[in-house]
């Protein structure tokens, strides 16, 4: 189950927990929405704006988003207008983000701040929250959408400080504090969160001197955790929180950490120096990367299925987003410099969303539209069709082409990160089409049949 990440508007994050004192968190660096109006990411584009459905709220940000499914996703908000103001409020989708339902975790808005929220399903989601002084925290939970949360008391956060509340899977969880005297404190549970028991600190690797885990700082692949810190060292568990080891990237701060696979991944430093560090062998070791072109230092998500295919955006100067087909060596403009977004997600190379602003109600959610990167922006026709057979196919692929009245179509075929692969054209109006795929690596793919001022776009999955 892929991790949410909160981003660069908590990174002056965290709190040592061996001393009660204020928290930086109440604090919170954010960007703030600096555009005039609602931008519109239209049909046919990379991203289709959505209202985030905080209609009661003069102005949200989405501070993180957590994708449970293709159309189930929960996300976080802070304030857009006045990011030091703390907000605890969520927002919700059953649809695939056609309708959003915005809600509130936590009335007081003056004892804690919210860490970081985990979606398990439609209805069940959840939440910690650290103290805005001091030590301490809860971990909250709700089994009706978000209507009512009650507090996970098995969870004791007394001389910790709640950062993280994450699942591997349906019944398997982790819980992470802060450090009481020199180890992080960890709670796992294997029953869907009804008990949860500590892991023991002679499991887990001391801390230097100052060093805590980061609130929303981790990635979760199968088995595996990460936690980034702020000190720059990456702590993990393989076996769902009972043994950890740590290592060091290089980096000196705060440090997220985002991976692709169990071996894959990059820990990016998310202050003022934005860096990162690259791993192909889980975070043993790591090496500096400099990726080239339209590269946005904020946040960016692996497009799972895809291969190698990453989606960076960015709510600061320069805003916008992009995309890289090679682990992050090189990214390609999307929109840069156009549209802020605050966050990115991915549950599949299919499904996606980037965080914004909404306003009013209107906009602040921005769902992934991959086919947008061939810079379609026509209409279906109303009486042609496609269909595709057989599907899933082994890489022999019939196009039957109906109501066609063009002397030639273009038929281009894009994989799930928008990139194309194989064109042809055709000057059959109707009948049939043989497309050979069997080159092309198992997984879905779009075929699309276009006369140059119109298209369809039709999906197809190939197999081994």
């Amino acid at each position: 189950m892929k991790s949410t990440t909160t981003l660069l508007l908590y990174l002056t994050l965290g709190a040592g927990a061996l001393v009660a004192r204020e928290n930086p968190n109440d604090k919170p660096v954010a960007y703030r929405n600096n555009q005039s109006a609602k931008t519109n990411s239209p049909q046919g584009v990379c991203w289709i704006a959505q209202d985030a459905g905080f209609a009661g709220a003069a102005q949200r940000g989405i501070a993180s988003i957590s994708p449970v499914s293709s159309t189930v996703v929960w996300a976080s908000a802070y304030d857009g207008d006045q990011p030091s103001r703390n907000v605890m409020e969520f927002t919700r989708t059953s649809d695939g983000g056609n309708t959003w339902t915005s809600g509130v975790i936590l009335a007081d808005t003056s004892t804690y701040t919210l860490s970081n929220i985990f979606g398990m399903d439609a209805n069940t989601c959840y939440a910690t929250l650290a103290p805005k002084t001091g030590t301490g925290g809860k971990t909250l939970k709700t089994t009706d959408g978000g209507l009512n949360w009650t507090e996970v008391t098995a969870t004791n956060w007394t001389g910790s400080w709640a950062d993280i509340v994450a699942f591997f899977d349906a019944n398997n969880g982790i819980a992470v504090g802060d450090p009481i005297t020199n180890k992080i404190i960890v709670y796992t549970t294997s029953d869907a969160g009804a008990t949860w028991t500590q892991t023991p600190v002679a499991n887990i690797p001391a801390i230097l001197s100052g060093e805590y885990p980061v609130r929303g700082y981790f990635d979760i692949i199968g088995n595996t955790i990460w936690v980034g810190t702020n000190k720059g060292r990456v702590f993990k568990s393989t076996d769902k929180g009972i043994n950890w080891t740590v290592s060091s990237t290089g980096l000196t701060t705060y440090t997220d950490v985002s991976f692709k696979d169990a071996n894959n991944g990059f820990a990016i430093q998310k202050d003022v120096t934005y860096a990162l560090k690259a791993t192909t062998d889980g975070g043993a070791t790591w090496s500096s990367i400099t990726p080239a072109g339209a590269f946005l230092k904020n946040d960016f998500d692996f497009l799972p299925g895809s291969g190698s295919a990453w989606v960076n955006v960015s709510a600061g100067a320069p805003k916008g987003s992009s995309i890289s087909y090679n682990d992050c060596l090189n990214f390609s403009d999307i929109d840069t410099g156009t549209t802020q977004y605050t966050t990115v997600r991915f549950f599949d190379g299919l499904s996606g969303w980037a965080g914004g602003f909404c306003v009013n109600g209107t906009g602040g959610m921005y769902k992934w539209n991959p086919i947008g990167l061939t810079g379609l922006n026509q209409l279906k026709p109303a009486l042609a069709n496609v269909s595709l057979s057989p599907n899933p196919s082994n890489g022999i692929v019939n196009i039957h082409l109906e109501g066609w009245n063009e002397s030639k179509l273009l038929i281009e075929v894009f994989d799930i990160s928008g990139k194309k692969v194989l064109s042809k054209e055709t000057d059959s109006q109707s009948g049939n089409v043989v497309l050979n795929m069997q080159n092309q690596v198992a997984g879905m793919y779009f075929v699309r049949v276009s006369t140059g001022t119109h298209f369809i776009t039709k999906k197809v999955s190939i197999v081994d």
